[in-house]
């Protein structure tokens, strides 16, 4: 991909030229790219899938650009020509991690602690965590849940 700084030929265009390439403005700068390929056939269930998990990525981001503190946060992440939008896209794409369950606390008891490292590309609110005992373990297969931030 080619960057210029300051092109009068190229300053501010955007676009199709012939079909070689495209035009883009990418963080005030003029970027050329080779042309994006469109394929025709009928997309898959699975095609069909990633595609709005993307589109709910993307709903998502312009959420995160009308915000000013969530924009500020996610512009603090934009490193090395990314945009906050696509940061915040990436967010969303990528689960949530957890590293390490500590259940030396828990005994089976209502409030007792079970802790959780957990990680994330750019940050964990909460943890959500959901105890279902199997029928062989306690009668009446009892359900514990809490949330926990």
């Amino acid at each position: 991909m080619a960057h210029t700084k300051s092109n009068a030929l190229t300053k501010n265009y955007s676009g199709k030229f012939g079909n070689q390439f495209v035009f883009r403005i990418r963080n005030g700068k003029s970027i050329m790219a080779a042309l994006p390929v469109r394929i025709s056939d009928s997309a898959t269930e699975a095609q069909q899938a990633v595609r709005r998990r993307f589109a709910n990525a993307s709903h998502y981001a312009k959420q995160i650009l009308l915000d000013p503190v969530m924009l500020s946060a996610y512009t603090e992440k934009a490193v090395d020509g990314k945009s906050p939008y696509l940061v915040a896209m990436t967010d969303y794409l990528r689960n949530p991690w957890i590293d390490e369950i500590d259940i030396d606390g828990y005994n089976g008891n209502a409030g007792e602690i079970i802790r959780v490292q957990a990680g994330d590309d750019f940050k964990v609110t909460e943890v959500s965590v959901k105890i279902i005992a199997t029928a062989c373990d306690i009668p009446g297969n009892k359900t514990e849940e809490s949330l926990t931030l």
